[in-house]
């Protein structure tokens, strides 16, 4: 009996409970003290309403972190401004949702970025391995195995390889060569009893590799031929005339299955590709007992790519010139495309190779859905070549990978929330507690929650913007009565493992932006000691320097991305452990009279506080750290004769009075990254006339929300009012439609300021 299940799966190519990020950086290459522009791409339908966005190093620390916020999804914008004290290196820029934690980090989105020169790499003595892959996941004895390989070399990069395969009698069976990134394939029919090595040579050095062992059971293969996917299932004698079961999934969502009897000859199976959606299918054969026995991805080529035209609005451009740029997005059978996109426009144009390698066409359909680290993953995407279509189908029989069985630990964030227990004096759940949400800056009440019969008490929704303060108090039902608070504890944060998994290789070209950038006369910055040192070159002294007679000896201030950096885990109490103390004393012992005085700063408003007080608060408030040693004089701060700690916070509301009452609660949550503009400057010549080379951005034009009509176009106009004869201006724009697709175009403006556009 056959039995036949066909299902048309009408979507943009994953399934309802999956989620998938892509961030377009306005470029990928960026100097200390630069600020990262995002537009992060948020699909699926689980519903998540936050986005956490982080920048790490190769010691596994978080350097920087935002949370983008968007409760209807439609765009999530932001930036990441890099601290200036950060040593040049490779980073990894990565974005994930609460609910993605649950499928760890390998699916989380990551993409490398440089920070600074390129580093010189180090010498290692070369080296390589190999592994082989036998198609459908065995070799069976008996029957034409198809084999793929992989050769990855000591620098993390595939290498290229050739090689023979002999059997253990030292017999020569075929020869074997790579095709692209040290990957390749061949076929031969193993036999019951032998085993097999393969002799593999790369760049000079010959090693030897073991093929698995051979086996019995079933043996699966696919391939595709005129427009349609053919699955030949076969097996040794052992399982012929047993019942074998074939499921084709999409997303870990079956869309086809097929069950049969396994006769003498095999079974084939034609599936039409128009019965999948465009991308990654993973055909799964299983044996009787429906224990899976092999699996092999197939990639479907479908009509979901967008291509974006750039159009000018005139041939050529002046310096002065404003820039007119038409976009029209199309499908793949030239139909206009209503979408979303964000577009970028930098003063290198190596980043459009950057992006022809790297972007959210490929991610999505490709990058995303595979195990470990995607060489060049745009290439197999430039055009539709035997070349690259070979080269793709061994690289999912390479890289192909199972999706894990999980617990789902972590909740879908569609908004802010906060939780917790309200408990009596004895330490019993309070119910029918009213319990209040006040927001500081104007004292307002937010809501109001009654707890159950076990104490717990919610709020979710309200605003909380970056440097937000909030108060939770429970309001007793009896006089006197004494109730305590508890939150639910959540870390927000997940764990950092993974760090860049390659070597971030760079061709040291003259015109490279980097190595520009490194030329030019812009300040140099370097750690020591953890001291910030800036690079002003060479300079003249020519008299001695006069004494200030209202310098304030001794005068200690550590502000900025410095603070970030040497407190983020440890918090205000290990910042104030590493300042001078005003007068001798610990700062941590300055208490009475004689001790120094601690001050909060408010906008123009200064609180006295304790020692306590000042390391409760949040470092991400805090905008510097002022030691003011003991000197008699006055200042702006008062007279300070013992010494005083000036804590400066950032825009923030006022901190209401402390309160040893346990039925108040005071609430500092990690907000979302505020909207702000890229700068653009007036379009007015007499304006930028003034501007000097000097101190041009190396992004001249972002605009993360770029809508085209139901006409498939939009425009959009900079003014490139830093160009001179020898910039070169990249346009990148990506984005996927609203009802299916992603694409991604390129623009070059050439140094004579004529638009020569590409589309890819």
């Amino acid at each position: 009996m056959l039995t036949l299940i066909c299902t048309l799966w009408i979507n943009t190519g994953f399934a309802q409970d999956k989620e998938k990020i892509y961030v377009h950086s306005d470029r990928n290459d960026y100097s200390q003290g630069d600020t990262i522009w995002l537009r992060n791409y948020l699909m699926g339908d689980v519903g998540s309403g936050i986005i956490y966005t982080e920048i790490t190093d190769k010691n596994k620390q978080l350097i920087c972190r935002t949370l983008l916020y968007c409760p209807d999804r439609s765009l999530f914008e932001g930036y990441l401004v890099l601290p200036d004290t950060i040593p040049n290196g490779v980073y990894l820029l990565r974005a994930y949702t609460n609910y993605l934690r649950n499928y760890g980090e390998e699916a989380f989105f990551q993409k490398e970025i440089m920070v600074g020169q390129p580093n010189e790499e180090p010498i290692v003595p070369w080296d390589f391995s190999c592994g082989f892959y036998p198609e459908g996941g065995k070799l069976c004895e008996g029957l034409l195995s198809r084999v793929a390989f992989k050769a990855v070399g000591s620098d993390g990069y595939g290498t290229e390889v050739n090689g023979i395969l002999y059997n253990r009698r030292g017999d020569k069976i075929t020869e074997l060569k790579s095709l692209h990134r040290g990957m390749g394939s061949f076929s031969f029919i193993p036999q019951r009893g032998m085993n097999y090595y393969v002799e593999m040579e790369s760049n000079g050095l010959t090693k030897r590799f073991e093929l698995p062992i051979v086996e019995n059971g079933l043996s699966l293969m696919c391939y595709e031929l005129r427009d349609s996917i053919h699955v030949i299932v076969k097996g040794t004698d052992e399982v012929k005339n047993k019942q074998f079961f074939v499921n084709a999934s999409v997303d870990d969502s079956i869309v086809y299955t097929n069950s049969a009897l396994l006769g003498r000859n095999g079974y084939r199976i034609i599936i039409p590709t128009s019965y999948f959606p465009e991308g990654i299918v993973r055909f799964t054969l299983c044996n009787d007992q429906k224990i899976q026995e092999g699996e092999r991805l197939i990639y479907i080529f479908g009509l979901d790519k967008i291509n974006i035209n750039i159009i000018p609005d005139q041939p050529a451009y002046t310096v002065h010139n404003i820039v007119s740029l038409n976009l029209e997005a199309t499908n793949a059978l030239g139909m206009p495309v209503e979408g979303s996109f964000s577009i970028a426009v930098t003063e290198s144009d190596t980043i459009i190779e950057q992006t022809k390698s790297f972007n959210i066409y490929a991610y999505h359909y490709l990058s995303s859905n595979l195990k470990g680290f995607i060489e060049d993953p745009g290439w197999y995407f430039l055009d539709s070549t035997p070349e690259r279509r070979t080269a793709l189908d061994i690289l999912l029989c390479t890289q192909g990978w199972r999706r894990f069985v999980y617990s789902k630990l972590f909740d879908v964030e569609k908004d802010f929330e906060v939780r917790g227990r309200v408990f009596d004096a004895f330490n019993n759940p309070a119910k029918d507690i009213s319990v209040n949400l006040f927001e500081m800056t104007n004292f307002n009440l937010l809501g109001e929650s009654i707890t159950d019969q076990d104490g717990n008490f919610g709020f979710i929704g309200f605003d909380a913007s970056d440097g937000a303060s909030f108060m939770l108090k429970a309001i007793p039902s009896q006089k006197n009565e004494l109730l305590r608070i508890e939150l639910h504890k959540r870390n927000p944060k997940s764990e950092i493992n993974l760090i860049p998994k390659a070597r971030y290789r760079y061709s040291l070209n003259p015109d490279s932006l980097s190595v520009t950038f490194a030329k030019s006369d812009a300040p140099h910055y370097s750690l020591s000691n953890e001291d910030k040192q800036i690079d002003l070159g060479e300079i003249t002294v020519t008299q001695k320097r006069k004494p200030s007679p209202n310098k304030l000896a001794g005068r200690y201030k550590l502000d900025g991305d410095l603070l970030q950096k040497l407190n983020f885990n440890e918090g205000m109490t290990y910042a104030l452990k590493i300042l001078p103390s005003p007068n001798g004393l610990p700062l941590e012992a300055q208490s009475g009279r004689g001790g120094a005085q601690f001050v909060i700063q408010r906008g123009v408003n200064f609180e006295k506080s304790s020692w306590l007080e000042v390391t409760q608060i949040p470092v991400y408030q805090v905008e510097s750290i002022e030691i003011i040693p003991s000197i008699k004089e006055k200042n702006r701060y008062g007279s300070s004769s013992r010494g005083k700690v000036i804590v400066t916070m950032k825009n923030a509301p006022r901190k209401p009075a402390e309160s040893n009452n346990p039925s108040v609660l005071l609430l500092n949550p990690e907000g979302y990254c505020v909207h702000r503009e890229f700068y653009v400057p007036p379009f007015d010549v007499s304006d930028t006339m003034n501007h000097s080379d000097t101190n041009k951005p190396k992004t001249i034009y972002w605009n993360p929300s770029v809508v085209t009509n139901q006409s498939g176009k939009a425009s959009i106009q900079f003014l490139p009012s830093h160009a001179n004869n020898t910039s070169n201006y990249s346009i990148i724009v990506e984005g996927l439609g609203f009802k299916s697709g992603f694409g991604y175009g390129t623009g070059i403006i050439k140094p004579d300021m004529k638009l020569n556009h590409k589309i890819k």
